[in-house]
């Protein structure tokens, strides 16, 4: 079973691996690509009153599409409260708010190291798999303080 179990994980490990080669592209959630159809607006990002005015109009304007971009890069955990508004103000409305990689961007290695964390898990899970067969008993010492200390772990079998 556990060889079973080996291969699975790395068969799992190399599609991915073969997936998002340079030659190919990852598959993309969404379509972000922009046509040349599209009429759409460029601008940065930064804390001021000037910001909000300018993505206002931009939406005012029915911009199909307006890319932000931004100068600091910032956890999707902190979000800084003046984009926050604009993303609550549109999941409130009814719209989306979604995360995708940006282009290019490939998480081989989350992957990896997610794909290791579930090998990790069916491999403890493997290794205690015996222990369903047994019962244990912990042997005590009262010390003096009168806490009992384990000298010794008997398992038997039921």
């Amino acid at each position: 079973m556990k060889r079973v179990i080996n291969q699975v994980v790395l068969f799992s490990i190399l599609l991915i691996l073969l997936g998002c080669t340079s030659g190919m592209s990852c598959p993309k959630t969404t379509n972000s690509l922009f046509s040349s159809s599209v009429n759409h607006t460029d601008f940065e990002y930064f804390y001021s009153t000037a910001f909000d005015e300018s993505l206002s109009n931009a939406m005012k304007q029915t911009d199909d599409q307006i890319e932000v971009s931004v100068l600091t890069p910032f956890s999707s955990n902190n979000v800084p409260e003046r984009l926050d508004t604009w993303l609550t103000v549109i999941k409130e409305n009814g719209g989306n708010v979604n995360t995708e990689p940006a282009e290019n961007e490939r998480n081989v290695i989350a992957i990896a190291l997610t794909l290791y964390s579930v090998y990790q898990l069916v491999k403890k899970t493997v290794r205690y798999f015996p222990a369903k067969h047994y019962n244990a008993t912990l042997l005590y010492r009262r010390a003096e303080s009168g806490e009992a200390l384990i000298e010794k772990i008997v398992f038997s079998q039921k």
